[in-house]
């Protein structure tokens, strides 16, 4: 599969941005879920850059964004990176798939774009936080995020793993391998900001309820991520939509 690489830049932020089969007519507009990287799709970017051209928009809690210290992670600095990048593609057709915190943010600025997309497919998209979702060993992962220095994030990062792997089932075998890839890869710094101010947002679903591009939304039942309430949500909010659902990912 053949891939490059450019770079989006948004006031002060470059964005890494990944070009699969880039001589494809047909565009494709990626937009990851919280913390997830390329390898996190790695079965499903090949089977869609088949017949399209994708672009993989790392978002600013990513590694590969630059510079260094990003200390700005709020749901509205992500949404006004994702206009940016989408208004940047002038006037051109193309589609988004969107996932999980990914997907949410994407929802918030589509009134905002100056040409919305021919189709969209939304991945267990949710109306808040997952972090709202999560108890027991996870929520407690979720409040060191918020509130430890990132000094002592890096010497915890091996148990936060260990805690990762010990919660996944083998349902949750495929989600958790690519949970740990993705933290083990991550900035924490990045990671402990996001977690304070990105993983905080309610969707308004009185907005939403006004975007009229086609729309798949696709959810799992036993996805121990993400809320399905938050997607039949969504699907009932927005007046061109289908959902589907499968047993896991």
């Amino acid at each position: 599969m053949k891939s490059l690489w450019k770079h989006h830049r948004h006031q002060n932020i470059v964005h890494s941005v990944q070009v699969l089969n880039p001589e494809a007519k047909r565009l494709i507009v990626f937009f990851p879920g919280w913390l997830s990287t390329g390898a996190t799709w790695r079965y499903v970017l090949p089977e869609l850059s088949k017949d399209f051209r994708i672009e993989y928009f790392e978002s600013r809690e990513k590694p590969s964004a630059l510079p260094s210290k990003i200390r700005c992670q709020t749901f509205q600095a992500h949404g006004d990176d994702a206009v940016s990048f989408l208004n940047s593609l002038g006037g051109a057709p193309y589609y988004v798939v969107a996932a999980s915190v990914g997907a949410s943010v994407y929802l918030s600025i589509v009134d905002r774009l100056e040409k919305q997309p021919d189709g969209q497919i939304l991945i267990s998209p949710g109306a808040r936080s997952p972090a709202a979702k999560v108890n027991g060993p996870l929520a407690v992962l979720f409040e060191c995020l918020r509130r430890s220095p990132s000094w002592l994030l890096y010497c915890l990062r091996p148990v936060f793993l260990a805690i990762i792997k010990r919660l996944a089932t083998e349902k949750d075998k495929y989600q958790a391998t690519a949970a740990i890839q993705s933290f083990a890869a991550a900035n924490l710094a990045r990671v402990s900001a996001s977690a304070r101010q990105l993983l905080t947002f309610e969707l308004d679903l009185n907005a939403i309820s006004k975007i009229v591009v086609p729309t798949l939304i696709i959810a799992a039942s036993q996805d121990s991520a993400h809320n399905i309430q938050d997607a039949k949500r969504i699907d009932g909010c927005l007046p061109n939509s289908s959902l589907c659902f499968f047993e896991i990912f």
